[in-house]
Parts: structure tokens; sequence; C-alpha cells
């Protein structure tokens, strides 16, 4: 997956489907396991901009209909992963 994916400064696209969604992205810790572990968190620009045509199974969505709450795509990219340095370049 991760070598049809190209980060560019405002979206995220799916080089073999096409697919692209707006983005922008953010610098950061989270703790993982309690441990401080640093990453990128690539956000989906608005409400009906969807990672997950473009990025699979990695996308986090806590959007909760019963309870009127709404909650925009997100991914988390961790040093482990080949698009991070990339992640970084773009969340400078």
């Amino acid at each position: 997956m991760t070598n049809s994916v190209k980060l560019m400064k405002h979206y995220v696209q799916n080089v073999e489907t096409g697919d692209k969604c707006r983005v922008h992205y953010s610098r950061g810790e989270i703790f993982v396991d309690g441990v401080l572990t640093e990453c990128v968190t690539i956000y989906a620009k608005g409400y009906l901009d969807k990672l997950y045509p473009v990025l699979g199974d990695v996308v986090e969505n806590d959007t909760d209909m019963m309870t009127d709450y709404f909650d925009k795509d997100r991914v988390r990219i961790f040093a482990d992963n080949p698009l991070f340095a990339a992640a970084v370049s773009r969340a400078a």
C-alpha cells in the first residue's frame, strides 16, 4: 500500500486507483502501550473528505451517529512506516 500512496501538501492520493482526499498534517507524540511515541497524524480536511479509499484499513474514525458525534477520518504514521519521512516533511 505505501508504494501506491503519494503524500502531497494539500491532499493524499492512491496512484493505483486515482482516489484523492484533501488533508492536513500534524506532527506530535502520543502514548502507545505506555511509551511516548513520535508520529504524524494525517487528518481529512472536511467531514465529507474520506481517507479510507486512499489508505484503507488504517483509517480511524470515531463517528457515532446515534449520539450525534461526528469525527473526521485520520491516520497516524509512526517512525517505522516507510511514509514517515514524507509525512514529517509535509507536517513542517
